[in-house]
């Protein structure tokens, strides 16, 4: 466009891209899940074997029971989550691994088994705050019966429930040891978080990073009722031109 307004050809430009797996790999990972059940794409995919309704329950209270009938699940779960899946559960994989990682979680909606399933394989290893405002508080919710099962496995006094005094929003994952990575991001750890909605996983690694957020998690562990005060403080570290990438 001119100084005029007037839109005209130009000389055409080029420019090369890289593709790589991680943003900037071995520090920073921006990773999106991918958002598109009301595609094309996906239809052309998935809609036979039962499209949706075969993939997903139709309410979150379902979650932990629901068994996906499509013959597709696998590929179609995969497909849906996209790397911000992906790299979630590649970084508790990793933790799981590690036998001598600690890890420190805090979690907003939690109903999706695949979840739940490797934080308990992490026993004591783990302490795991999960909100307990509104739905998710009944003893039926998943979020209840999730953490009735992570007591099991971690034990009474590494789960707790918070609402912050109201609810508790905020998603992150740090594991220190060998493995040294933070995970936050817009992604909740449940059936629509992963696969329905278009959400991010943000994905740090090296010391400086999980030393920010093992002090979020233990402000929060420690604060029940200090609405966010930790997150506000994380995020301001965050942006202060890029030092948590040091």
């Amino acid at each position: 466009m001119d100084r005029s307004d007037q839109l005209s050809y130009g000389e055409p430009q080029q420019a090369s891209i890289a593709l790589m797996r991680e943003t900037y790999p071995g520090k920073l990972n921006v990773a999106f899940t991918r958002g598109f059940i009301s595609s094309q794409a996906f239809v052309d995919r998935f809609a036979d074997g039962g499209g949706v309704q075969g993939l997903l329950p139709t309410k979150s209270a379902q979650g932990l029971t629901f068994k996906p009938s499509h013959p597709k699940a696998v590929e179609a779960l995969n497909w849906m989550g996209f790397e911000a899946r992906s790299a979630i559960l590649e970084v508790l994989g990793e933790a799981i691994a590690d036998k001598t990682a600690q890890v420190g979680v805090v979690l907003y909606d939690l109903n999706e088994p695949g979840i739940i399933s490797r934080l308990e394989k992490l026993g004591k290893r783990l302490r795991v705050i999960i909100d307990n405002d509104g739905a998710h508080k009944p003893s039926t919710a998943p979020e209840s019966i999730a953490a009735k099962r992570l007591v099991k496995t971690a034990g009474k006094e590494n789960v707790k429930r918070q609402h912050m005094g109201n609810l508790q929003h905020n998603k992150i994952v740090v594991v220190s040891d060998k493995v040294k990575a933070a995970v936050c991001g817009s992604t909740n750890h449940s059936w629509r978080g992963f696969f329905v909605q278009n959400n991010n996983g943000i994905i740090l690694r090296g010391d400086a990073p999980v030393k920010l957020f093992k002090q979020a998690f233990e402000d929060y562990w420690n604060n029940g009722t200090t609405q966010r005060i930790a997150f506000r403080s994380l995020a301001q570290q965050v942006l202060r031109n890029g030092t948590i990438l040091d």
